[in-house]
């Protein structure tokens, strides 16, 4: 499957391709053909002939000097400017694969794993047609024509010849990619483990440097870097025994076609002239077989990277509903809603409606259920049984970006881009008006801030927005979110990691801007749930509870009791 949606991919560039080889032809053509006409050139040249004998050959080596020059540089020229192409290709590819599958198929997948196979495995599939597929189909191709030429003169040297080269351009590399592929097998698995190691570490410096282990992590590094470099010392001496033997082989080839020409001279069935073109041109003919060596290698780093790519990539997209609805505000209903990832049922028959304007707030402990349920409202997944309502029509009818264009989310961990504050809140708007920006700013109280800073909206906010405190990332978020003027915005935990303080001022903030939204709110501080509509309290995957704040913290249950707990 991953093979044919390749060769989709290069089928746009098939002219350039097939331009590309025709190139690379042209050049082994060209410089057999300028050790020919030089050898010829410098023999006849010893035996003292006319000028007139001497000036074809001359012209000859001139012509095909240059046109090996120009024959090369337009098969570089043209098959890396496919490569490029068709990397683009791949890029843009992989990530209208990729993005359909975010969040909810790849929540088992280690970030370090998605890097290294969309950057590093990306880039080594765009040589396969550069650095296997080309080498291959212009040294069999070049084979050919050399087997012609040298049939010519004898139908046994052509056929030595030809026998030689396949055996030292196919079976020697393919025997020794056999020997190698263990090796080969290990530092795949040895250079993905080493990027998520150090993926880790970066991530986790702060705790690394307070718990002193900057040793113990080097040591752990410094191990699969020597693991690393084992393996790749043994693919280097299987490397430098193939060029051993190779250069053997090619050593045999030559005093091979040395003897039988010379034999050809004794019965005068050819010229010594003509022995000496045709011993340097065989000599020479190591050119069209000198890149097939390293396809073995190229073709286990591009099988190993396709394997990556389409275990990642062979994943199915949730099935999508229509796209064309035209929703308006309305109520969300949930009923008899459940869930299970394989057999293990996470939630079950979850029933509530959340009205135009209502503000609802799910509460619950770790693992009871509330982020899958946020994630079925997004349609990051699907529900195994029961359905979901927006405005009386079904989710399943509804596409994902339709359902995304009516609901804004504050994200627990609010994810602000290494780009300017105007250009992080652009993201829910992209045709914003400053006028705007400056208005949702001052609704989620971070004018006053933004105004003090030399840069006001163009101020760089850093990597993940580490210019900005806690408070300050969640009120950009909530502006992002007001920006985008959604008619559902769901608050995941949005005061997690803010002192009470923050956190009260943050949920008033909350319920100053969105009175006029239908709001949704993941939270474990109770306190600041006051002034809620409604309250439902998860457990184990059930409604245990469900009613407004007053009623719930007077009720002998669960909520009052993890309220005491938190006063």
């Amino acid at each position: 499957m991953l093979i044919k949606e390749l060769i989709i991919l290069v089928n746009p560039k098939i002219l350039s391709i097939m331009t590309a080889l025709v190139l690379g032809i042209g050049t082994i053509v060209s410089s057999l053909s300028l050790i020919g006409f030089a050898a010829y050139l410098i023999s006849m040249a010893a035996l003292r002939p006319g000028f007139e004998q001497l000036y074809l050959a001359i012209v000859a080596v001139r012509f095909f000097g240059i046109a090996k020059a120009i024959f090369r540089y337009g098969e570089r020229y043209v098959a890396h400017q496919a490569t490029f192409e068709i990397l683009t290709a791949l890029r843009v590819w992989c990530y209208e694969k990729l993005e359909p599958l975010v969040p909810a198929k790849l929540k088992n997948y280690h970030s370090g794993k998605i890097f290294n196979i969309i950057v590093k495995d990306i880039e080594i599939l765009k040589d396969f047609y550069l650095r296997i597929f080309a080498p291959i189909f212009i040294a069999l191709s070049s084979i050919v024509v050399l087997g012609l030429f040298l049939s010519y003169y004898s139908l046994t040297l052509a056929l030595l010849t030809v026998l030689f080269l396949l055996v030292l351009g196919c079976v020697v590399p393919i025997l020794t990619h056999y020997y190698n592929k263990n090796n080969d097998d290990n530092l795949a698995v040895a250079q993905a483990g080493f990027n998520i190691k150090v993926l880790d570490i970066i991530a986790g410096l702060a705790e690394i440097k307070s718990f002193s282990l900057e040793q113990e992590q080097f040591e752990k590094l410094q191990q699969n870097i020597s693991t690393i470099e084992r393996i790749e010392n043994k693919t280097e001496f299987a490397k430098l025994l193939l060029e051993a033997i190779s250069s053997f082989w090619m050593g045999l080839l030559v005093m091979a076609s040395l003897f039988w020409c010379g034999y050809l001279v004794n019965e005068q069935m050819i010229t010594g002239v003509t022995m000496v073109v045709l011993v340097l041109v065989i000599q020479s003919s190591f050119e069209i077989i000198a890149g097939l060596p390293a396809v073995t290698y190229y073709w286990r780093d591009s099988y190993n990277a396709a394997i990556e790519l389409w275990s990642l990539l062979k994943q199915q997209p949730e099935i999508e509903g229509q796209y064309g609805f035209r929703l308006q505000a309305g109520e969300l209903v949930v009923e008899n809603l459940s869930f299970a990832y394989d057999d293990d049922l996470i939630l079950r028959n979850i029933n509530f409606t959340v009205a135009e304007q209502q503000h609802l707030a799910i509460v619950g402990a770790s693992g009871s259920g509330k982020t899958t349920l946020i994630n079925l409202l997004l349609k990051f997944l699907h529900a195994s049984s029961g359905k979901i309502m927006l405005s009386g029509i079904d989710y399943t009818l509804l596409s994902s970006t339709e359902i995304l264009q009516k609901i804004a989310v504050v994200e627990q961990e609010t994810h602000l881009f290494n780009d300017t504050l105007a250009a992080n809140l652009l993201i829910a708007k992209t045709d914003a008006t400053t006028a705007e920006l400056l208005t949702v700013l001052k609704l989620a109280q971070l004018y006053d801030f933004v105004q003090s800073l030399p840069k006001g909206l163009e101020t760089e906010l850093g990597e993940n927005g580490k210019v900005l405190s806690g408070g300050q990332r969640q009120r950009v978020a909530l502006a992002r979110a007001l920006l985008k003027n959604a008619q559902i915005v769901i608050l995941d935990e949005p005061t997690t990691g803010l002192d009470p303080e923050n956190a009260n001022a943050f949920m008033q903030v909350v319920q100053d801007v969105l009175k006029n939204k239908t709001v949704i709110i993941i939270s474990h501080v109770l306190a600041t749930l006051r002034s809620v509509d409604e309250i439902i309290v998860l457990k184990d995957g059930d409604i245990w509870e469900r009613g407004t704040y007053a009623e719930l913290s007077t009720k002998d249950g669960l909520f009052s009791a993890w309220l005491g707990l938190q006063t």
